[in-house]
């Protein structure tokens, strides 16, 4: 069996632009605008899928030139040592932590995001589908727009429909008020353009090596929407899904308790 070569991003980018060679970058249309390898042409998983099964109409109808399903080569695929080419934020954590933090955001969002892929942040449930530094503004330069750190989506069972939303700020040390003030103002954003307007779709959370001691008493001042739904009756509702989680690394992997203020909401 033929085995790929693996290559760095560097010599992806380097080919793309000295060599005869096409790169076809297969993420969506969104983390393609925020950076990708010059030269590159984007098209989405979906989008390649679509325009192969337009073109072989004929091909699909008939069956003429399709290979049939030969679970002997899947079976020899899965029979192999894939396991060492599994990506894991292990090693990388190892280089990029002092005692139980992490020296820079971009290891800990790495991290975070290994770890919502493999539903290791308990307190936050399980996700289909996770990114980040996903923009979160009006178009402008890119290097002025608003990003969210973490975004991720849960979908309704057996389809590709979004039904639930998760926001994450990120801060390898302290988080205060203005983090928090930062992700609200995503968690709006959000709710505008994913969630049709309604709050109760979207999940927010700051995860950060530690908190104020009186960041409890501003996180029940704010941490608040009033929204209605429906028509004919209204239904008034109020907002407060945002959870705080402290991290800390030890190990190779990184650990989460849930610090959230109790904040009750009225009856």
């Amino acid at each position: 069996m033929k085995k790929f070569d693996m290559i760095s991003l560097e010599e992806a980018g380097k080919m793309a632009i000295e060599e005869d060679c096409i790169v076809v970058d297969l993420r969506g249309r969104k983390d393609y605008d925020v950076s990708h390898i010059e030269n590159a042409i984007n098209l989405p998983n979906a989008s390649l899928k679509e325009i192969f099964l337009l073109r072989r109409q004929r091909e699909t109808a008939t069956q003429a030139g399709i290979f049939p399903e030969r679970n002997d080569i899947h079976n020899a695929i899965a029979s192999q040592e894939l396991e060492r080419y599994f990506i894991t934020p292990t090693d990388m954590l190892q280089t990029c932590t002092i005692g139980t933090r992490t020296k820079h955001e971009m290891a800990l969002e790495a991290a975070v995001v290994y770890d919502l892929c493999h539903n290791r942040v308990h307190a936050l449930g399980a996700w289909d589908y996770v990114s980040h530094q996903v923009i979160a503004s009006p178009f402008k330069p890119i290097d002025y727009m608003d990003k969210i750190d973490v975004l991720a989506m849960r979908y309704l069972p057996n389809t590709k429909i979004p039904c639930k939303y998760l926001v994450t700020e990120l801060k390898k040390d302290a988080a205060d008020n203005a983090t928090i003030d930062q992700v609200l103002k995503y968690v709006d954003w959000v709710c505008s353009e994913y969630a049709y307007g309604d709050y109760e779709a979207v999940e927010a959370c700051i995860i950060a090596a530690e908190y104020p001691e009186d960041i409890a008493a501003y996180y029940s001042e704010v941490v608040q929407r009033y929204y209605t739904l429906g028509s004919h009756p209204v239904r008034n509702k109020q907002w407060n899904s945002l959870k705080l989680l402290r991290y800390s690394y030890a190990a190779g992997e990184l650990s989460y308790v849930d610090v959230t203020p109790q904040n009750e909401m009225p009856g």
